[in-house]
């Protein structure tokens, strides 16, 4: 049976995954933030930014995201809406409705904080409104 079985290179084969640095950084920075522990998962998720390709910028924009999310579950909800914005700017660019929404989800979870009443959170709340 394996005798028959014919070999696709990798670059052609649709289930390769060619991993970088970069986005083992990523994941890594992610799996410490839904553990619980959103300051190392930062570290990473910095490091996964600095390396990444800006031309790359869905990435780019996911990635922000994903930092506005951390730094919000560190306790630090000013620099999250500093990020959750950067990355709004971008998903407006690019139409990116998933990263949109993103910062809406962002912006909820503020807005039912001991946040809600400050500034940062209503420039928040203003960029997303504004189209």
């Amino acid at each position: 049976m394996l005798n028959k079985v014919s070999l696709v290179p990798l670059e052609e084969d649709v289930a390769f995954v060619r991993t970088s640095l970069q986005s083992l950084d990523d994941m890594r920075g992610e799996c410490y933030v839904l553990v619980g522990e959103p300051e190392k998962g930062l570290k990473y998720l910095e490091k996964a930014t600095n390396t990444l390709d800006h031309k790359l910028t869905r990435t780019h924009c996911r990635l922000l995201m994903q930092q506005a999310e951390a730094y919000l579950a560190a306790g630090m909800p000013d620099i999250s809406v500093d990020k959750a914005m950067e990355g709004l700017r971008v998903a407006k660019v690019l139409e990116s409705t998933s990263n949109i929404n993103w910062a809406k989800e962002i912006y909820l979870k503020i807005r039912t904080s001991p946040y809600k009443e400050e500034l940062f959170a209503q420039r928040l709340r203003d960029a997303i409104k504004d189209k």
